[in-house]
Parts: structure tokens; C-alpha cells; sequence
């Protein structure tokens, strides 16, 4: 065994969720979220990691402030240089206008509610990067770097996957600590681009009717995903993609360290 406790099962979050809508290894899955290894972020995630750092001074999960990779010659690369302007103008100009107050950074929100055919407790765990107001509203704020706005998604954020943002308004609105009036409270996005352009946006998602049963059937269905990869045994599934960044990497045997061959037709 690489590890003890086989077949314990993590807490449900919206990271997981989206995971379990793709093809995965369920050893990777079971190392990140069952037993919270670490994981190395790839560069996109880095500058992510380094912006929401250099804007609100959260370390995340890992507790230790990211640590900027310099070039070859010991000088910075200009992504960086950008994001510390963007965080500096989100703060001193970007939060004002908009009204956005912080009130706590990497907060912790714990819920959960029972499978509605077994009736086991389904444990539910959202990390939000910001917990505030917005010009008076309780919020969350999830901030976002992307290097190329004017390309990407968040152009068109109709077209994104909400789960998130329903997983993290849903779970804040259970909370009696952190919620103690029992709002519905609202959900931002906001995000800095760091390609010459230095771009940003701010969207905010509205819950609705069918938001709550979203979240409970994604929640219900990563369970029951997650039970049979437990009754499997976690095996291991590698793939390039899959292999990079996996806490069991350096000791899988089955890690894949090259990418596959593409097939078409």
C-alpha cells in the first residue's frame, strides 16, 4: 500500500466535482483530496496563486507564500511585474469603485445534507478566497488571473461552468457562523489579466431557483463516484495530464511522463 486508510472518503468540494466530470485516476483523486497532499501548481496556476497572494497576502492551503520563479539570468519575468501592478490598481482603485470590502481571506465552509435515497450525510467543504461585502452585501469574491482575457471564457462568462459559485453561495448561506442573518449572499468573480493589455473584469453569478438542486444532485453524483473508486481501491488511471503535479509521482510506477499520441480521423 502507498498509503493507510484505503478507503477513507474526502469531503465533497466544487474542485472535486468538476474533476469527476472528466477522466481522472482515482489514485491522483484519492491523494489530493482524500488524504490533502500536495500538489505543484503548473505556471498558470502559480501566477493565480501569486495574485491573490500579492492582493489580499492569503497563502492558501499551503500556509507559505508562493515563491516567484526568477529567470535563468536572476531578473523577473514581466508576467509577474504585471500582476503586481494589477494587484496594487485592484486594490486601491478596483475594490473601491465596486464597493468590495474585505472581511476574511481563505475562509473555511463546512456543510453538508443527507443522499436522498440512502439518507447517508454527504459532507460538503468550500475554501472561499474571499469572504466580504459588496456595497453592503454579504459576498464572496473569488479572484482570477488569466493571461489572455480577451480570448478566454470570462468574455463570455454565460458560457461557464457556474458550479462554483452555486457550491460556495449555497454552502456561505448554511452558515450560521459566517452568516448568522441566514442571506442568500452574492457571488463575484473578479479577474486581472496579466498579458500587455492589464485587463480586468468583474462578474458577478445570481443564484436561482434550480441553483440549490444543482448543487445537491453534483454533490450526490461526486459521492457515489467516489464510493465506487473506494470499493476499487483508488487504482491507478495515469495519463500525462493526470501524472503532473500528482502527490504520488515520484513514486507510482505507472506514472506516464510523456504525453500520448493523438490520434484523428
Amino acid at each position: 500500500m502507498l498509503y493507510e486508510n484505503l478507503l477513507r472518503k474526502p469531503n465533497i468540494s466544487q474542485s472535486l466535482v468538476k474533476e469527476l466530470r472528466h477522466e481522472v485516476c482515482p489514485r491522483r483523486i484519492y491523494g489530493v483530496y482524500g488524504l490533502g497532499l500536495p500538489t505543484t501548481p503548473n505556471d498558470s496556476q502559480l501566477r493565480g496563486i501569486y495574485f491573490e497572494y500579492k492582493l489580499t497576502g492569503s497563502c492558501g492551503k499551503s500556509g507559505e507564500p508562493p515563491q516567484e520563479p526568477l529567470q535563468k539570468n536572476g531578473k523577473r519575468y514581466v508576467d509577474f511585474e504585471r500582476l503586481d501592478q494589477q494587484a496594487v490598481f485592484f486594490r486601491e482603485e478596483i475594490f473601491p469603485h465596486y464597493g468590495i470590502e474585505v472581511l476574511g481571506t481563505d475562509v473555511v465552509v463546512s456543510t453538508g445534507f443527507n443522499h436522498p435515497d440512502t439518507g447517508e450525510n454527504i459532507a460538503v467543504k468550500c475554501r472561499l478566497d474571499v469572504l466580504g461585502r459588496v456595497n453592503g452585501r454579504l459576498a464572496v469574491i473569488d479572484i482570477k488571473a488569466t493571461a489572455d482575457l480577451a480570448n478566454g471564457g470570462w468574455r463570455n462568462p454565460l458560457g461557464l461552468d457556474h458550479t462554483q459559485a452555486y457550491f460556495y453561495m449555497w454552502a456561505l448561506y448554511q452558515s450560521e457562523s459566517l452568516n448568522p442573518e441566514g442571506v442568500m449572499p452574492d457571488f463575484y468573480y473578479v479577474v486581472a489579466d496579466w498579458s500587455p493589455r492589464m485587463d480586468y473584469e468583474v462578474i458577478k453569478v445570481e443564484w436561482n431557483n434550480g441553483s440549490f438542486w444543482d448543487v445537491r444532485q453534483a454533490a450526490t453524483e461526486a459521492h457515489e463516484r467516489m464510493k465506487q473508486m473506494a470499493a476499487e481501491e483508488y487504482p491507478t488511471r495515469p495519463s500525462y495530464q493526470q501524472c503532473q503535479g500528482c502527490p504520488f509521482a515520484d513514486t507510482c510506477p505507472d506514472r506516464r511522463q510523456f504525453k500520448e499520441v493523438r490520434v484523428v480521423w
